[in-house]
């Protein structure tokens, strides 16, 4: 496998953890229960320290963290195999959705409000898509 498909490859693990991160958000703010017990849930989950197993505690990073360490990792890898394809409006598109990504994102690390965490999902799913018309363009 050369570097470039190892570039994809890490590229496409990290959309992934992305998207399972932002679609657990969405959930925490959409469980079932009073507004009071789903903002418990979801501090709750800000509070905790990821991976949980197989890392020193030290090491560990709070959610909201890890949620941006794995969009700095997208934006890193993305933007480094984006070499090879020319730039055209759908790339643009989903820049734009993915720094509107990470300005909810930095928000959470402050506020817990549906916006951050609600906001999420559809703007990753929004970037998956331009990414996809981008490439097939």
């Amino acid at each position: 496998m050369d570097g470039y498909r190892l570039l994809l490859w890490l590229h496409l693990i990290a959309v992934v953890l992305l998207s399972g991160l932002s679609l657990f958000w969405a959930l925490m703010q959409l469980a079932p229960g009073s507004a009071g017990e789903r903002r418990e849930l979801v501090e709750a989950a800000a509070r905790a320290r990821w991976p949980h197993v197989g890392v020193p505690v030290a090491l560990r990073l709070p959610l909201p963290l890890l949620t941006l360490a794995a969009s700095l990792a997208v934006l890193a890898t993305g933007l480094l195999a984006a070499g090879r394809l020319a730039p055209d409006p759908w790339f643009h598109l989903k820049l734009a959705a993915f720094v509107l990504l990470l300005l909810l994102q930095l928000g959470l690390l402050r506020r817990r409000s549906g916006l951050f965490t609600l906001g999420q999902l559809p703007l990753v799913l929004l970037a998956v898509l331009f990414a996809a018309l981008w490439v097939r363009s």
